[in-house]
């Protein structure tokens, strides 16, 4: 199920952005909450028309409300079947294969949303925003403009044709200019922007765009995603961009030698993320004028529901920022646990930047996080501490102090003939030192 994530804390950090790319009339930033989707059309190809950015925004926000079971009855109202639909179906189908000749019939019907090059099936699109608003060819329109979503790239044409889009989803020029800048105009009405960030740690931000987890047991594993991420959407006028931020998880079983992916249930707990959130505070020109508020955010504990071969949630975060830039937030800070029936009751996590930053997160504990969470008497001598200013945990048998009591320390403690316990200086002068089937000296 997807759900819109809990703010836990706002920081003071706050990087205003003044850029100024357009000279546009300035529309509505927010988007008005609502519990459907907007009004759309629905194409002979099986794409989605909106009238608006904002519409469009506004109805990724609604179905990130929506649970699964709503999010089909949506499309089946409306007469439209997204890619998110269309991969749940190849998911299923590819689990009840029988034969490795039907997987391998079912794989190259799906050829063009699954990836099985690396041996293990995956969605060519992953992001759960973007696919459950796509066809299957990955479309979608607003005012006319065409967008077609890749896996890390989004091109918008204004002539709205889908011959123009698919010349640039192959092309390698394309795809390494976009290694150095995060948008790209190659002609007149084009547009290409990268809406995934780089998955490399960078030092602002170094928990990176996106973090991972797997479980893996003999015959069952568990992958787990937490990516960082800006939508991007164009009325042919204006570009607009929201910040977001999506889990995911899959899990697999290995069956006649190989990884395959199964019907189980998702289990999530403890997920947070620190990531920068864009405040409009008004506009110039046309092009908002924005700050980056760095926010502790999470998603509640939760899991999917029923059956399937993966789940996923997202959440859009701060304002919609209109004809100025937007770059992905890396994670500050990242945790997320996650489970599924097959792994047993063992969790994945995904942990960076938590631990050592100086406060006892409600998901941390003394063993999992002693730099945070210790204290003298949790049983775990560690940093300050010592021998002298906590000697419950940082005592040792023969530090001349008795903290463990005669049992278990008798050269600290005292022991006494009759103790049953052979001390030093017992000797062979006490009973509790006389070998088994001996006669030895009374007491």
């Amino acid at each position: 199920m997807t759900q819109t994530p809990r703010k836990r804390l706002t920081s003071a950090m706050r990087i205003a952005c003044l850029l100024v790319m357009a000279s546009c009339s300035q529309v509505d930033l927010e988007p008005e909450a609502a519990s459907d989707v907007p009004m759309v059309r629905v194409d002979d190809a099986g794409a989605l028309h909106f009238q608006s950015a904002q519409a469009f925004f506004a109805a990724m926000e609604a179905i990130s409300r929506m649970s699964p079971e709503e999010q089909v009855s949506w499309e089946e109202r409306i007469g439209f079947t997204s890619l998110r639909r269309t991969l749940t179906l190849a998911e299923r189908q590819l689990e009840s294969a029988q034969t490795p000749v039907e997987q391998e019939r079912l794989l190259e019907a799906y050829a063009d949303v699954i990836d099985a090059s690396e041996g293990t099936l995956r969605p060519r699109l992953s992001s759960p925003g973007y696919a459950g608003l796509v066809n299957r060819a990955g479309v979608f329109y607003v005012n006319g403009v065409i967008h077609k979503v890749t896996p890390d790239m989004l091109i918008i044409s204004r002539d709205g044709r889908p011959e123009t889009v698919e010349k640039y989803v192959a092309s390698p020029r394309i795809r390494e200019q976009l290694e150095a800048e995060p948008e790209l105009v190659p002609e007149e009405g084009v547009r290409v922007a990268r809406y995934a960030g780089e998955h490399g740690v960078t030092a602002q931000h170094h928990c990176g765009y996106e973090r991972s987890g797997r479980y893996q047991s003999s015959d069952r594993r568990l992958d787990m995603y937490l990516r960082s991420l800006v939508y991007v959407s164009s009325d042919g006028i204006n570009t607009y961009r929201r910040a977001g931020v999506e889990l995911q998880m899959s899990g697999e079983k290995k069956l006649l030698g190989s990884w395959r992916s199964y019907n189980t249930t998702y289990s999530y707990r403890n997920v947070s993320f620190q990531v920068d959130v864009p405040i409009v505070t008004g506009s110039s020109g046309g092009s908002s004028l924005y700050y980056l508020e760095t926010q502790l955010l999470g998603f509640a504990d939760g899991g999917s529901g029923g059956e399937s071969p993966s789940h996923s949630i997202y959440s859009i975060l701060g304002h919609i920022i209109q004809n100025n830039a937007l770059p992905a937030s890396g994670f500050h800070k990242v945790y997320g646990q996650g489970s599924s029936r097959g792994t047993g009751g063992s969790w994945v996590t995904i942990n960076c930047g938590f631990c050592s930053d100086g406060t006892c997160n409600s998901f941390e504990t003394a063993g999992s996080c002693v730099s945070d969470c210790g204290y003298c008497g949790d049983g775990m001598c560690y940093g300050s501490e010592t021998l002298s200013s906590c000697p419950g945990d940082c005592s040792y048998c023969g530090d001349g102090l008795c903290t463990e009591g005669v049992t278990a320390c008798a050269s600290d403690c005292g022991g006494y003939c009759g103790d049953g316990l052979c001390s030093n200086d017992e000797s062979t002068s006490c009973s509790d030192c006389c070998p088994w089937g001996q006669i030895c000296p009374e007491d």
